[in-house]
């Protein structure tokens, strides 16, 4: 009695830079977090600072120079904020591009797996499937 042997081979290098994506887009989803924590504390300082403009514009009863005080610490929290906007901005724009090949890749395995399935089904030989 004669015991045949069958090997199969199989090459996982797409499914490793699958892997890889996904790691890249979970560290972009992190920057993504860090952008908006500093969106949300520039905005607060924004509006504390708006708060105490307001506050400064009605006790100075005419102190032009206490309000243009004020006024800069206004500008300079939006100004931070607005910084903080597009750096959340480009984060997320970053992490759609990941999120986009990612999904590519996934797809282009199924292709490939569903192909060596058919070649198996159809009686086609092992070896060269995977030289294929």
């Amino acid at each position: 009695m004669d015991i045949a042997a069958l090997g199969f081979r199989i090459d996982s290098k797409q499914a490793e830079k699958g892997a890889r994506d996904l790691d890249k887009l979970t560290a972009s989803a992190g920057k993504a977090e860090g952008a908006s924590k500093r969106l949300a504390t520039a905005t607060r300082s924004g509006n504390t600072t708006t708060g105490a403009f307001a506050q400064v514009a009605m006790r100075a009863s005419g102190s032009t120079a206490q309000m243009a005080t004020a006024l800069e610490l206004a500008t300079s929290g939006h100004t931070s904020a607005a910084v903080a906007t597009r750096a959340h901005t480009t984060a997320l724009a970053a992490n759609e591009a990941i999120a986009k090949k990612a999904a590519f890749q996934q797809k282009m395995l199924m292709f490939q797996l569903n192909d060596i399935g058919v070649s198996l089904a159809s009686g086609m030989n092992p070896l060269m499937v995977m030289v294929q």
